[in-house]
């Protein structure tokens, strides 16, 4: 029986609207409805009006931009709510300090501002500001424009992005705000380096911070005009009649209703500003966050998000659409709260587990990320980093959790995903010594991590030490490994991804056996590599179809000497046995030193 179909009676100003039931009622009270409009695709959520009168207010069409009084009501409604009522935001509010060498002081003049040292200035709550550079030349503290900055500039001259920010901080009723561009000097690498070690406890410690969501550059500013009564923007109260079909056999019944936008949330932050690597653990570690986007402010705090026009945005209506994009939003919202319960101690039994899946998928979604510097991939999480090593007993080494490794070393490059097409094969990896070979840190495409930490491992660490400096720039690396080493030969094919599912399928050779490849991805380009080492690391615990499958890396020897490897990518194996039994009768390679413990074991020093 097909679907039934329903007629909507909306508001006079828009059209009637044709949908078509994909769910029956929702656990959290909606029923999930999808539209096919004229240019593009949404899905809502029905909810009986007397379940969400009290939560809707409409934004009205008095609200011309994003700052209105409808948006400053907004704002402090939550800021009062939050240090009211949430016990989670208050257990795990880091002590009040300010670790930042400068400030913005807007102080009491309302045409001007000026850069301070925080060494001169008692400890007062501030705000930071969350932007996109961009590529517009605009001011930037360095040693040429400190005295200007440091005497006061007019606040008219400032970027519209700073600007509008500085108009916030002064509705707050703060005085500090903090700028990555303003208050680190851009031609110092000394005081970066400084001032960037300090990024995730800048970001911890402040009041609020303000996300310039929809700003592309310092240009796009924190307001926008916006259309109050367009359908995406606001929940909109319909009347749902009967047509043809019985619409109460399916438990909905006639009357007034309201129509959610189910994608509202995910939407709003697939935006530029999220996509840059800088900005992930600014919205992981500010307890606080007001996302400005084209068409109204976002609320964030650690136990609640909301918008204008809704006071609560939780289950279905911070659910997401289709795209990896707006899925991976879930991601970041586990690992948030991950961080929370930890900073409260609410640690449940299931904790380690949960935290290795939201790491794995955060870094999948930041290896999407963008950098203007190729060289701050490690720098720009170290603070997430550092706050979680100060919680837990665990280290993380080049973005590897010790916890995790070695099943973390299977990484493979996402030949799958658009992005990765964008980079040069041939430069994929820096000619600079980044981060060592076998971390995703030192790739510039798209990397998959779900590599099973519960499988079996046929790998151990022997040793691992990382040095860094005090941002979190990599300065080495050492990586001993105990395992079987073999020698491979592809039997044909060269792509960079390979399937296995089909005849004609992709084997390599080892001590003479051919073994079924499910894929293998490299690193950078294949060409010329018939001939490699592979290091079985995991196997999947679970026999899938009556195959066993076991994580591999690729290695090729370093020209620093015998027993040393860098990895050239990774592959999976599709046994019909065991591993024990297939590699138990198989020669481990003769090319470094060799242990015996059941079987012969290699000495792997992975660089």
């Amino acid at each position: 029986m097909s679907p039934p179909n329903l007629s909507w009676n909306v508001q006079e100003q828009l059209p009637v609207l044709f949908v078509t039931f994909t769910a029956d009622i929702d656990r959290d009270g909606g029923t999930f409805l999808f539209w096919a409009g004229s240019n593009n695709f949404y899905t809502f959520i029905l909810y009986p009006e007397r379940d969400l009168s009290s939560l809707v207010t409409p934004i009205g069409p008095g609200s011309q931009d994003t700052l209105s009084d409808t948006g400053r009501t907004f704002v402090t409604k939550n800021l009062k709510s939050c240090k009211k009522n949430h016990k989670i935001c208050q257990a795990s509010q880091l002590k009040r300090a300010i670790v930042s060498s400068r400030l913005i002081d807007e102080g009491n003049s309302m045409s001007s501002v000026r850069v301070i040292n925080t060494k001169d200035i008692s400890v007062e709550p501030y705000a930071t500001l969350s932007h996109c550079w961009g590529d517009l030349k605009v001011i930037k503290l360095n040693k040429d424009t400190m005295p200007a900055l440091y005497h006061g500039i007019n606040t008219a001259t400032l970027p519209t992005t700073f600007a509008h920010a500085v108009e916030v901080v002064r509705f707050l009723r703060l005085r500090y705000l903090w700028i990555d561009s303003l208050c680190i000097l851009q031609d110092s690498a000394q005081d970066w380096e400084t001032e960037s070690s300090k990024m995730g406890s800048i970001y911890g410690h402040a009041y609020i911070n303000i996300a310039a969501s929809s700003a592309r550059d310092s240009s796009g500013g924190l307001f926008f005009d916006r259309d109050a009564s367009n359908p995406k923007s606001q929940a909109i109260p319909v009347t749902l009649e009967s047509a043809k079909d019985n619409i109460s056999s399916r438990g909905i019944q006639p009357g007034r209703y309201y129509l959610m936008n189910q994608n509202l949330w995910g939407s709003a932050m697939a935006n530029p500003l999220n996509a840059r690597a800088w900005v992930m653990q600014e919205r992981l570690l500010s307890p606080r966050i007001l996302h400005f986007t084209q068409d109204r402010i976002f609320w964030e705090c650690l136990e609640e998000k909301s918008c204008e026009g809704l006071s609560s945005l939780r289950g279905n209506l911070v659910r997401q659409a289709s795209t990896l994009q707006l899925r991976t939003e879930v991601d970041m919202t586990r690992l948030r709260n991950i961080v929370v319960s930890e900073a409260t101690g609410a640690r449940s039994m299931d904790w380690y587990r949960e935290f290795h899946v939201a790491w794995d998928q955060l870094i999948e979604r930041y290896s999407k990320c963008g950098l203007t510097k190729e060289g701050d991939k490690v720098i720009a999480i170290h603070g997430l980093i550092k706050r979680l090593e100060d919680a837990i007993p665990d280290r993380c080494h080049a973005g590897h959790w010790e916890s995790q490794m070695p099943a973390s070393l299977c990484w493979h490059v996402n030949w799958g995903d658009p992005d990765a097409s964008k980079t040069p094969i041939h430069h994929r990896r820096s000619h600079e010594w980044l981060a060592p070979s076998w971390s995703w840190a030192g790739v510039k495409v798209p990397v998959c991590c779900r590599i099973p930490v519960d499988g079996i491992r046929v790998v151990d660490v022997v040793s691992i030490k990382t040095s860094c400096l005090s941002n979190g720039k990599l300065q080495s690396s050492q990586l001993r490994l105990r395992g079987a080493l073999y020698t491979a030969v592809v039997e044909k094919g060269t792509g960079c991804w390979i399937s296995d599912f089909e005849e004609g399928h992709e084997h390599i050779l080892i001590d003479g056996i051919s073994l079924c490849v499910d894929g293998i991805y490299f690193d950078d380009s294949p060409l010329g590599i018939s001939h490699f080492f592979i290091l079985p690391v995991v196997e999947r615990g679970e026999i899938f179809k009556d195959y066993s499958f076991v994580y591999c890396l690729m290695l090729e020897p370093a020209r620093t000497g015998r027993g040393a490897f860098v990895r050239k990518g990774a592959a999976m194996l599709r046994l019909k046995d065991s591993y024990q039994k297939t590699f138990s009768v198989l020669a481990p390679a003769s090319c470094c030193a060799v242990e015996s413990k059941g079987w012969n074991m290699n000495i792997i020093d992975l660089l």
